[in-house]
């Protein structure tokens, strides 16, 4: 080996020694710490070792039925906070989880099978309703692969399923049609680059209110920025939200294809594009697509009254058959 080689090697050596160790010396930003109590209303739970928030909207008298919320990527149970309450006024049960590492649960990714989201709400809705059937199952976004996963490895059927701006595949797929890309991210110091440029440039005021102009078509007030920001500064969530990101996983159609669904989809929708929810509509034998005039990718937000109108609908369909 020449002289200039060892030297090129060795300057090499140092360079991606010092760009892996760099991050670690820089903070992300996440400063925050775990509240000892929900500063949303909701309860705090232990299951599989994490650490849980939930909530639950009791309907007066017996339920018509159980309705369990699964918010998407960098949401919370605050997602819901117009969708729980209206249900639980038409006479039904519903439970929603911040789905880890999101919200007030642990900050941390549960990639496994054994710990993945879907585990965790099947097991969380089974501790706080260990007697409930006829659960319907409703998932925005992200939350959309959750409850398929959910209704693929429960052994309850559920009697319906809502994929409001989601379907059940994730990004899995293009993730390993690169092979080279896959590498590089699955590089725990590239992980932690992302997490520092992250935490440190979009978590933060302005970067959520882009977020959620941009999801919603429309400007956001103040107390909900504060609302869907302060959860994503708790201590070790922009590394988890990253480890999280690269690791999801889908489903596939016919590992779900037996319950009712019911596609709901904002006619606006930048984010996850009308077309997917036709192609998923397409997909599924027994299930029918909506669009909501003039929403963009959160309908349960921005449009609630017609959101909540065609889940009643649905509900009050599935108690019928």
């Amino acid at each position: 080996m020449s002289r200039f080689t060892r030297i090129g090697l060795t300057m090499f050596v140092i360079i991606v020694g010092g760009l892996s160790l760099l991050p670690y010396l820089i903070s992300d930003g996440a400063n925050r710490e775990m509240p000892e109590q929900s500063p949303v209303g909701g309860e705090i739970t232990e299951i599989g070792g994490f650490q849980i928030h939930y909530r639950e909207w009791q309907p007066e008298g017996s339920p018509l039925g159980h309705v369990f919320l699964a918010h998407g990527m960098a949401g919370s149970i605050y997602t819901w906070r117009k969708t729980g309450p209206a249900l639980a006024e038409a006479g039904y049960h519903v439970v929603a989880m911040d789905l880890p590492p999101f919200g007030y649960s642990a900050p941390v990714a549960p990639a496994d099978a054994g710990t993945s989201q879907a585990a965790l709400a099947r097991e969380l809705l089974e501790q706080v309703a260990p007697q409930a059937e006829a659960w319907t199952l409703i998932g925005h976004s992200m939350g959309a692969a959750v409850i398929a996963s959910m209704a693929a490895e429960w052994d309850r059927t559920p009697v319906g399923l809502v994929f409001a701006g989601g379907s059940h595949d994730t990004a899995q797929a293009r993730r390993d049609e690169n092979p080279i890309g896959r590498a590089v991210f699955a590089y725990p110091p590239t992980q932690r680059w992302i997490a520092v440029v992250a935490g440190r440039r979009l978590l933060n005021e302005e970067g959520i209110a882009r977020a959620l102009e941009s999801a919603w078509g429309s400007e956001p007030d103040a107390e909900t920025v504060q609302a869907y920001l302060e959860p994503l500064q708790l201590r070790g969530t922009p590394g988890a939200f990253v480890e999280h990101m690269l690791t999801v996983k889908g489903v596939s159609v016919e590992a779900f294809a037996g319950p009712p669904a019911l596609i709901l989809w904002g006619e606006n929708d930048e984010w996850v594009p009308v077309s997917s929810g036709r192609q998923l509509a397409e997909a599924l034998p027994d299930s029918r697509m909506e669009l909501i005039e003039g929403a963009g990718h959160s309908p349960m937000e921005t449009h609630p009254e017609p959101f909540n109108a065609l889940l009643l609908e649905f509900l009050a369909a599935r108690r019928e058959q």
